[in-house]
């Protein structure tokens, strides 16, 4: 993630809302407020879920990264590049966050009607 690709696409939302509203967004409007760089989130619900880049603490595998200078996330954890990392970024002092499941939904349904499946055939061979 770069500054100029994260302005192109603020520019490309800026044409966007352009297009959708020609006559122009109302003063107070969160989307205008934002791509005109002003936060505009202030006293929404989407503020408070907003991280402060100075406090905010990086958890990978229930460890927290603390924040050493010129000390990168390879340094930490090596440089394989076939490695899937999964970070999340808390408030401070708000714990580890909660562990992903390691199946998903749809894993899950799929396990579970084959297994039926195979005990509804155990059962048909035991009679």
């Amino acid at each position: 993630l770069t500054l100029p690709a994260l302005n192109e696409k603020l520019d490309t939302i800026r044409g966007v809302t352009i297009m959708a509203y020609p006559m122009g967004l109302p003063e107070w409007d969160t989307v205008r407020l934002t791509i005109e760089g002003n936060e505009g989130l202030e006293g929404t619900g989407a503020s408070q879920s907003l991280l402060d880049e100075n406090t905010a603490e990086l958890w990978v595998a229930s460890r927290i990264f603390d924040r050493s200078p010129g000390q990168t996330v390879r340094d930490r954890l090596g440089g394989n590049e076939k490695t899937k990392v999964i970070g999340k970024l808390q408030r401070p002092g708000g714990g580890p966050p909660g562990r992903e499941a390691g199946v998903s939904e749809d894993e899950k349904k799929a396990m579970m009607a084959y297994y039926f499946k195979k005990q509804e055939e155990m059962k048909a061979l035991a009679e």
